[in-house]
């Protein structure tokens, strides 16, 4: 399809700085990410090298305390429960990735 029509708007230098940004971690342009967010278009977000090393680090995080409350339950059940409620805080950070 041929895009032909124009849009413009008006925004503050911060404004622009955001968007630009934000259009840079998507891979997409400027124009693309605008219309994109305007039509309700699910934006994918590409996550940077750091992000990656944190995620993969949240996953690990949360395997081993998972595995530490599994082995805890009948021994120490209130350490368990501490261990299973910080690997359940661990998730909770790891779905804001997606």
């Amino acid at each position: 399809m041929v895009k032909k029509e124009q849009i413009k708007f008006r925004c503050t230098a911060l404004e622009k700085a955001i968007i630009e940004k934000k259009a840079g971690n998507s891979k997409q342009s400027v124009s693309s990410y605008c219309r994109s967010s305007a039509l309700g278009q699910k934006i994918a977000y590409k996550l940077t090298d750091e992000e990656l090393q944190d995620y993969q680090s949240l996953t690990q995080f949360y395997k081993n305390f998972t595995a530490i409350s599994n082995l805890l339950k009948n021994k120490d059940s209130a350490f368990a429960k501490e261990v299973a409620t910080t690997a359940g805080e661990i998730k909770r950070h790891l779905q804001k990735f997606k």
